[in-house]
């Protein structure tokens, strides 16, 4: 069906041969320039995390924080602040913080808790839901004395855990709710101890899965967001693959490094391309992925290792953080701020374990072995302590956010051949719309002066299309008080 106005159709009678011009010029273009694609949308490929827990919350300007951030997430006690960071940017998602596999035996003044259920009903009415030794004894989270291990298998502590978080969820300011210790292993938090009712890491694993398939489609069907912080994701990846089927999305705060420490807690480049894949991996099930790179404020290269690492695999829904501790005081990077475009490609394997991707703007190089390598850039490029490099030197652990007139892979002669289609379109509409000229004794003849101006009576032209402008967030050191 033709949707053309008739005024258009009017103008184009009888244009066969402009319209056939018209139609070879766009094959031209088709052929000659297949490397053009569409602009890069306002969003970035990815985006930054903020998490808040320190209480009371320190966040410095709060409008700040809005326009940087994708996710914030805090205390239940924060509703105020949530409040205005939705306000100040309506597309930023604000969680709440509940413990998940555990049961935080104090409460906020207000009778809040950290935890889906409070300690003194749990304590009082449901002693079952803790987990315990074969002595009867309930087990402290390893470093966290204030957080008992709740028993995730037991189906009235599922209930009333979900119940709890889907009524603070509809009280108040959140887009979803931030599920902490959604542990594949009970080792890290039970430490050595013997856990009564469940002899085996594999049954509580399952327990585990169980309250997530519990939960995790309940609190989505309100229209909130359920997303999990998943330890030892990356030894467990086809378990964490299997959980995020009832999530939103997940966190891993072991994200390529997991010492805060400077130089110390790299993962290995086979453990990193592991931890690459899952991010992938999590990206194409269409949920977010969070990233958190354990990194003391002054580590800038790690800081900037995670970032660039998490660029190499972005695709829109990653979001990342590099902090020591989750008091929302995180580094701002100037690499943050590069209008990298939009990407090229896929991350590529080049020589020496060196992993790149080219963005329409810049580049992305990180090195994940423990030796150094020379690169090649292929092109000129600035940023990360370089300026209009072609090679450079980068070392173990490094990794550059480069930006530059074009990325490698760009056709350098597509803007030429676009000037030059748009020259003979304008021409061959100049030569339609020009009215003859007559000679002396009447005879007319196409021929006339260049630049003649408008008559009122000529048809108005095509409208000018204006090109849109390329646009281009571990463990805490400590708990959060609860």
């Amino acid at each position: 069906m033709d949707l053309r106005p008739a005024s258009h159709d009017s103008h184009l009678r009888g244009t066969a041969p402009l319209r056939s011009l018209v139609a070879l010029l766009a094959c031209i273009a088709g052929l000659a320039v297949p490397a053009i694609a569409p602009q890069a949308s306002g969003a970035a490929v990815a985006s930054h995390l903020t998490l808040a827990l320190s209480t009371p919350v320190r966040l410095g300007r709060l409008q700040v924080v809005a326009r940087r951030s994708a996710y914030v997430v805090l205390q239940p006690w924060e509703s105020r602040v949530a409040r205005i960071l939705g306000r100040d940017n309506p597309q930023l998602k604000v969680l709440v913080y509940q413990n998940f596999g555990s049961i935080s035996v104090s409460a906020a003044a207000d009778g809040l808790s950290s935890s889906g259920v409070p300690y003194a009903s749990a304590t009082r009415v449901h002693s079952g839901w803790f987990l315990t030794t074969p002595t009867g004894a309930r087990i402290q989270e390893s470093g966290y004395p204030y957080l008992l291990m709740a028993d995730v298998g037991n189906r009235g502590y599922q209930q009333r855990w979900t119940a709890d978080v889907v009524g603070l969820l509809r009280r108040g300011p959140w887009d979803g709710v931030f599920m902490d210790d959604v542990n594949a292993s009970p080792r890290p938090e039970a430490g050595a101890a013997t856990i009564a009712g469940y002899p085996t890491d594999a049954g509580y694993e399952r327990a585990v899965g169980a309250m997530l398939a519990y939960a995790g489609p309940r609190i989505r069907a309100t229209g909130k967001l359920a997303i999990a912080n998943i330890g030892e994701w990356v030894d467990h990846p086809a378990v964490a693959r299997s959980w995020l089927r009832d999530l939103d999305g997940g966190m891993d705060e072991k994200f390529l490094k997991w010492s805060t420490e400077p130089g110390i807690g790299y993962r290995d480049p086979k453990q990193w391309l592991s931890q690459e894949r899952e991010a992938l991996t999590t990206q194409a099930m269409g949920k977010r992925f969070l990233a958190v790179t354990a990194a003391a404020p002054s580590d800038t290269q790690a800081q900037l290792y995670g970032w660039a690492s998490l660029l190499l695999v972005a695709r829109g829904r990653a979001s990342y953080l590099a902090a020591e501790t989750y008091d929302g005081q995180s580094p701002w990077l100037n690499a943050y701020r590069a209008r990298l475009g939009r990407p090229l490609g896929a991350m590529k394997a080049g020589p020496h374990g060196v992993y790149r991707r080219s963005f329409a703007g810049g580049l992305v190089v990180v090195n994940p072995t423990s030796t150094a390598a020379r690169v090649t850039l292929g092109g000129r490029f600035s940023g990360s302590g370089l300026h209009d490099a072609r090679i450079t030197t980068l070392g173990p652990h490094r990794a550059l956010v480069l930006v530059g007139a074009s990325a490698p892979t760009t056709t350098p002669h597509a803007p030429i051949v676009i000037l030059v289609i748009a020259a003979l379109l304008a021409f061959a509409l100049w030569r339609r719309r020009r009215p003859p000229t007559v000679r002396r004794g009447g005879r007319p003849r196409s021929g006339g002066r260049a630049g003649r101006a408008a008559h009122p009576s000529d048809p108005p032209g095509p409208p000018t299309a204006t090109p849109r402008p390329q646009k281009r967030v571990f463990r805490a050191a400590s708990r959060p008080a609860s």
